[in-house]
C-alpha cells in the first residue's frame, strides 16, 4: 500500500491530530496489514492534504491513528532566496465515461482512478448494454467508490477521484463548465486537428468523452459537436471501450505533462553523405 485514504470524518476544515477507526476500516489496517501500535505509514484525506500516520493504540475492536499533517513542496521559503516558486498545477481530468457492460466499467474506473482522473461521470447513451436498475444505483456507487479507494491506495495518486452520479447526455452541457476543452474520441477521423494542437492552449480543465461498446450514434455526435466538442482519432487499431479511455487519458497526461518541453526539432537534411555511416 503506497498511501491509505483516510474515511469521510477526517474531510474537516482542520486537519486532524487524532482518529480513531472501527469496523472494516479497522480490520483492514489491523488484520490484512496487520499494522499495530508504533507502526507508521503515510496517509491522504479526501481534500489531498497528506500525512503521517502513527498507530498509537490497537484494540480488540478499534484502532487510533496519530496524524501529523505534512507540509507541500514549496510552501516554505528558503533563506535569502524569497519566495519558493509553486509548481505548476497540472490540468483537471473529467472522464465522460457511457456505461460499459459488466466489470468493464470497473475496470475503467479503477485505472481512470489510479492515473489520476479528478472526476469521472457515468453517461447513458442510445447504445449503451449496461442499463442500472432501478433502487441499485446507491449499490453501484458505493461499489465504485470502494475501487476509487482501492485505485488511490495501490497507486499512491494525490488525486483522489469523485465518482459522479450517472448522467444523460443531454446534461453534459450544464455539468461541463464552458471553458473546459472537450475532447469526443472516435474510431473515425472526423477532423485533422491533432492532440497536440488542441492542447497547445494550456487548458486547465480537460474532458474526455468515450463511448459504450458500439460507439456515440450519429445524434449524439451531433448533440457533442453542437456543445462545442472536438473530436480526436487516435491512430491506432480499434480499441475496445474498456481500453479506449485509459489509451486516450495516458495519451493527454503525456502530451500535456511534457507542454514545457515542447520545442521546433529541424528537419534532416536532404541528402545524406552515406559515407560517414560506412
Amino acid at each position: 500500500m503506497r498511501r491509505y485514504l483516510l474515511p469521510p470524518e477526517a474531510d474537516v476544515d482542520d486537519p486532524p491530530s487524532r482518529i480513531v477507526l472501527e469496523g472494516e476500516e479497522f480490520h483492514y489496517l489491523a488484520h490484512v496489514l496487520r499494522y499495530g501500535s508504533g507502526s507508521w505509514f503515510e496517509a491522504i484525506d479526501h481534500r489531498g492534504r497528506r500525512y503521517q500516520a502513527e498507530v498509537t493504540a490497537c484494540l480488540a475492536h478499534s484502532l487510533e491513528l496519530q496524524l501529523q499533517l505534512q507540509e507541500e513542496p514549496g510552501e516554505e521559503q528558503r533563506q535569502g532566496q524569497g519566495p519558493a516558486v509553486r509548481p505548476k498545477l497540472p490540468p483537471t481530468y473529467y472522464l465522460y465515461q457511457a456505461l460499459l457492460k459488466g466489470k468493464k466499467m470497473d475496470a475503467v474506473i479503477r485505472q481512470a482512478a489510479a492515473a489520476g482522473v479528478d472526476h469521472i461521470i457515468p453517461l447513458e447513451t442510445e447504445r449503451t448494454v449496461a442499463k442500472l436498475e432501478q433502487g441499485r444505483e446507491q449499490k453501484k456507487q458505493a461499489r465504485w467508490e470502494a475501487l476509487v479507494k482501492e485505485a488511490v491506495q495501490q497507486s499512491g495518486s494525490k488525486v483522489i477521484t469523485c465518482i459522479h452520479p450517472t448522467a444523460q447526455l443531454q446534461d453534459v452541457k450544464k455539468k461541463c463548465p464552458a471553458s473546459t476543452l472537450r475532447l469526443i474520441f472516435h474510431e473515425v477521423p472526423l477532423e485533422k486537428a491533432s492532440l497536440h494542437r488542441y492542447l497547445s492552449s494550456c487548458p486547465q480543465e480537460i474532458a474526455l468523452f468515450i463511448g459504450p461498446e458500439g460507439g456515440f450514434s450519429p445524434d449524439e455526435l451531433a448533440v457533442l459537436r453542437s456543445y462545442d466538442c472536438r473530436p480526436v482519432h487516435l491512430p491506432t487499431n480499434v480499441l475496445r471501450a474498456e481500453t479506449a479511455a485509459i489509451y486516450a487519458i495516458g495519451a493527454i497526461q503525456t502530451i500535456a505533462g511534457e507542454r514545457e518541453q515542447w520545442k521546433h526539432v529541424p528537419q534532416f537534411p536532404e541528402t545524406t553523405d552515406t559515407a560517414e555511416f560506412q
